[in-house]
């Protein structure tokens, strides 16, 4: 649920832009000029791959639309690699962030990395797209789950409820929108929208259950019936709740 950096293709000095990692402190981005760092961007036109070689300090680099190969090198550097296509990146000594698409191959040598598991693919008129708030997450065991509003609206409420999950303690996700709850899941479901997405786990029966309310403010009534069959359905109090027979079928946690 990482949004993407805007300005493809680009390496350039974050000057006066002041980065701390792991308690190293400021560190002034003001050595690199455009003109030396254009000399290391190998770049081919379009949306073709391209190799972006960093400088030995403190660079901020941002990929092309393509399966791009970057090598930031030395100093403290910020890389930016989200758009939806595997890139590789590399980053050399120095405390370094990389913002990554799930499926990239990100090296050892990268410091923090943030990866973007899900993207907001809606398009109805009401909502704030490529917007994905308020996540709830759990955790049994090496499986974590977490459920998210998918397109928000102003006055409250989404689109759809998104989930990610990680069979492997957070190494590597996967992503979906839960089926047959509001009219614009796939199948559609009743709801015109939905807000407030909450996830538990069951460890006496092994099942996973997501409860969402189907209209903002709902939260502040009484707690929700559980749920009573596979479908999404409604309850009182405006909640709407997913079964672990659902879920399974959404590929939340199997």
């Amino acid at each position: 649920m990482v949004s993407p950096v805007m300005g493809q293709g680009d390496v350039r000095p974050g000057d006066g832009l002041p980065v701390s990692v792991h308690g190293s402190g400021r560190h002034s981005l003001k050595r690199v000029a455009l003109a030396a760092a254009a000399a290391f961007l190998a770049a081919a036109s379009g949306a073709s791959a391209a190799t972006i070689r960093g400088t030995p300090r403190a660079d901020v680099l941002s990929g092309r639309p393509g399966a791009d190969t970057i090598l930031a090198r030395g100093g403290n550097d910020r890389v930016q690699a989200v758009d939806g296509v595997r890139d590789r990146v590399s980053c050399g000594p120095g405390s370094d962030v990389v913002t990554a698409d799930a499926a990239d191959r990100i090296a050892t040598d990268c410091e923090v990395v943030s990866r973007r598991v899900s993207n907001d693919p809606y398009r109805n008129p009401q909502s704030q797209h490529q917007s994905e708030v308020e996540p709830d997450n759990a955790a049994a065991g090496s499986t974590v789950v977490d459920v998210f509003q998918v397109g928000r609206i102003f006055g409250g409420g989404a689109s759809n409820i998104g989930f990610a999950t990680s069979l492997d303690a957070g190494r590597t996700w996967r992503q979906g929108f839960l089926p047959g709850l509001t009219v614009n899941s796939t199948p559609r479901g009743d709801y015109p929208i939905v807000s407030d997405p909450s996830v538990a786990y069951d460890a006496l029966h092994r099942t996973w259950l997501v409860v969402s309310t189907d209209s903002p403010g709902a939260l502040r009534s009484s707690r929700p019936s559980p749920p009573r069959s596979a479908r999404s359905s409604s309850t009182r109090n405006g909640w709407s709740a997913t079964t672990a027979r659902r879920a399974r079928s959404a590929g939340i946690a199997t």
